[in-house]
C-alpha cells in the first residue's frame, strides 16, 4: 500500500472513531466511549462525557438513557460532574420522573407511569392498592391509591381496571349509601355475608329473639392491633319507631375469654345514646361531618356503622365482639349479637393474603 492511501486509510479511520474518542488529560492517552468507560469525562478544553443515547459516544450532555447505573433503578441516570478522565460518577437525574423499560431495558417503573412524575394521576386503579379508588404513581414509581374516592368500571377510561358499584362512582368511600368498601348499600338492604372459605372465619353471626332480629357485622376480619375497621350493627324490631333514640354497648372477647370495653378513642359509638351523646338528630338518614359515623332509622328497623381501631396490645389470636342494642323510648334491650375476627401479626397478615391470593387462582382454575 502506498504513502498516500495509508494516509487516506488513516484519516479515514480516525473520522469514524472521533465520535467514540478523545484525547484525556497532558498524558495525551486517547480513552474509548463505551460501556466499560460510562460516565468517565475528561476536558478537552470543553468537558466531554462518555455517555449512552442508544450508542455510546462522547457529547458535552451528561444525561444517560439508563437507570440500573446508579441511584434508584426506576428513575433515568446522567454523569455527576464529580467525574473526571479517571473517576466516574453515575447518579439519578433527580428530575424525579418515572421510568419503565419502554424507555430503556433495566428501568422498573411501572408502563403507565413511563415519563410521568412522581405523585401523577393514572386512569386506572388496578396499579396498586384497591381497586375501588383510582391509583396514581408512587415515590418508587409504583401504583399507589390516590384518594378515597370510589370509582367504577369505565369511569377513567376503558380497561381501567376499577371495582366500586356504579351506584358509588365519585361518592367518597364509607359516605352516603355506599360501604368503605364502595360497595353501594341504600338504607334496609339486608346485610350480606362475606363470602367465606374454610380458611376464612365467620364474621357475621344473627341471632333472633321474636320479634327482634340483631346483626353485627366487622370488615376486614383478619386484622391487626391498631388497624382501622368497618363495624355495622342493625336491628328490626316492629315497635321501634323512626327517630327514636337507641344506643349500642360493645364487648370484646379475648381468646382466654376475658372481656373488654369497646368505645371510646378505639370505637365512638360504644355505649354511647346516639341523640345525646353523639347528636344524631333523628332523621332517617345521618352521619357525621368526617363521615366516620353513619346511622339510619326508619319503623321498625335501625342501623349504626362507624370506623373502629382495634385496641392495641391484641396479642394473634381469635377475638369475638359482641354488641347489644338497647332503644330508650320504650325502653327495651335487645338480644346481643357477636362476629368473629382474627388478630394476627404483620408477617401473619401478609402471608394470609399471600394464601388466599393463590387460593383464589387455584379455585379459578378448578372451576374454569
Amino acid at each position: 500500500m502506498s504513502k498516500k492511501a495509508l494516509l487516506l486509510f488513516f484519516t479515514l479511520s480516525l473520522i469514524l472513531l472521533l465520535p467514540h474518542i478523545v484525547l484525556a488529560g497532558s498524558a495525551d492517552t486517547w480513552i474509548v466511549c463505551s460501556e466499560a468507560n460510562r460516565c468517565l469525562c475528561p476536558t478537552v478544553g470543553t468537558k466531554y462525557y462518555c455517555i449512552y443515547d442508544g450508542n455510546w459516544k462522547w457529547s458535552t450532555s451528561n444525561l444517560l438513557v439508563k437507570c440500573n447505573y446508579g441511584g434508584q433503578t426506576y428513575f433515568a441516570d446522567k454523569c455527576s460532574a464529580s467525574c473526571t478522565a479517571t473517576t466516574d460518577g453515575v447518579i439519578d437525574r433527580g428530575d424525579n420522573i418515572c421510568r419503565s423499560s419502554a424507555f430503556a431495558t433495566g428501568c422498573t417503573a411501572i408502563a403507565e407511569c413511563n415519563g410521568l412524575a412522581t405523585g401523577s394521576n393514572i386512569n386506572y386503579c388496578n396499579k396498586g392498592g384497591q381497586t375501588y379508588f383510582a391509583d396514581k404513581c408512587s415515590s418508587t414509581c409504583g401504583g399507589e391509591d390516590r384518594d378515597n374516592i370510589c370509582r367504577s368500571s369505565g369511569s377513567l377510561q376503558t380497561g381501567d381496571g376499577c371495582t366500586a358499584d356504579s351506584a358509588c362512582n365519585g361518592i367518597t368511600a364509607g359516605t352516603g349509601d355506599c360501604t368503605s368498601t364502595c360497595s353501594y348499600s341504600p338504607p334496609g338492604t339486608p346485610t350480606t355475608t362475606p363470602t367465606t372459605t374454610t380458611t376464612i372465619p365467620t364474621t357475621t353471626t344473627t341471632t333472633t329473639m321474636p320479634p327482634s332480629t340483631t346483626t353485627v357485622t366487622l370488615f376486614p376480619s383478619y386484622v391487626t392491633a391498631g388497624q382501622e375497621v368497618y363495624l355495622t350493627v342493625e336491628f328490626n324490631y316492629a315497635d321501634y319507631k323512626q327517630g327514636e333514640d337507641a344506643k349500642v354497648d360493645l364487648i370484646i372477647i379475648k381468646p382466654d375469654n376475658s372481656e373488654v370495653v369497646w368505645s371510646g378513642t378505639d370505637c365512638a359509638i360504644g355505649g354511647k345514646k346516639w341523640k345525646t351523646e353523639l347528636s344524631w338528630d333523628g332523621s332517617s338518614s345521618w352521619q357525621t361531618a368526617d363521615g366516620k359515623i353513619k346511622i339510619t332509622s326508619q319503623s321498625g328497623y335501625a342501623k349504626i356503622e362507624a370506623k373502629c381501631n382495634i385496641p392495641s396490645g391484641f396479642i394473634s389470636g381469635t377475638y369475638r365482639v359482641r354488641a347489644t342494642p338497647t332503644i330508650y323510648s320504650l325502653p327495651i334491650t335487645l338480644r346481643a349479637a357477636e362476629a368473629s375476627f382474627i388478630v394476627l401479626s404483620d408477617f401473619e397478615l401478609a402471608f394470609q393474603k399471600l394464601f388466599n391470593s393463590v387460593l383464589a387462582v387455584f379455585q379459578k382454575i378448578l372451576s374454569g
